[in-house]
Parts: structure tokens; C-alpha cells; sequence
């Protein structure tokens, strides 16, 4: 199965490439803020949290929406040395409901 999956894109694999070839400025952007969270945070135990709603909203069957419950068990897990950074398309969202755990926003 896995040749014949091969063979079928093969004929595309440039523009497969090209499609997940990184953008320049992207990967600029990403660095910059990965060294601000890193000088930010420096000695620190970090641990990123990604939360998407947005278009998630929409297709509730295919992608259901986790709960604030559900993040905050997760947390729960990890011992208190632990700063959580948020990344999201709700960034607003996360600072509400998670105040609590002084969050740091990208």
C-alpha cells in the first residue's frame, strides 16, 4: 500500500514541497518570539498550551471543542513549578478563563 501511495504522489512531489517549505518571514517570527519566551522565562520549566477554537466552532462534529475542565486537569497534573504559555487564536478567551494561572499570552 505504502509504494503505490508513493508512486501516486510522486508525480507531485515538488509541489509538495514547496507547499511545506517553510516561509522565510514565519520562521523569522517564530524565533523572534521563541528567544523573547526564552529570555522571558530563563530557568524556568516551561509548558506550552495550544488552544484552537476559532473555526473549531463550526465543525463541532469533526473537532469538538475542549473544555476548560479538560486543560485545567491537564495542569493539574504537573506539579507548581510549571509556567504555562498560551498560544491560541482565542488568546482573550485563555486570559478570562485562566486567569488564575497568570497567564502568558502569544
Amino acid at each position: 500500500m505504502l509504494s503505490h501511495l508513493c508512486l501516486y504522489f510522486s508525480k507531485y512531489e515538488n509541489d509538495i514541497r514547496e507547499i511545506f517549505t517553510p516561509n522565510y518571514n514565519i520562521l523569522n517570527n517564530v524565533q523572534t518570539i521563541y528567544n523573547n519566551i526564552v529570555r522571558l522565562y530563563n530557568n524556568k520549566f516551561l509548558i506550552s498550551v495550544h488552544i484552537r477554537k476559532g473555526d473549531y466552532i463550526y465543525y463541532k462534529d469533526q473537532h469538538p471543542i475542549l473544555s476548560k475542565n479538560y486543560y485545567l486537569d491537564a495542569i493539574n497534573m504537573f506539579d507548581k513549578r510549571f509556567t504555562y504559555v498560551f498560544f491560541s487564536d482565542e488568546i482573550d478567551w485563555c486570559e478570562k478563563e485562566f486567569q488564575s494561572l497568570d497567564v502568558n499570552k502569544y
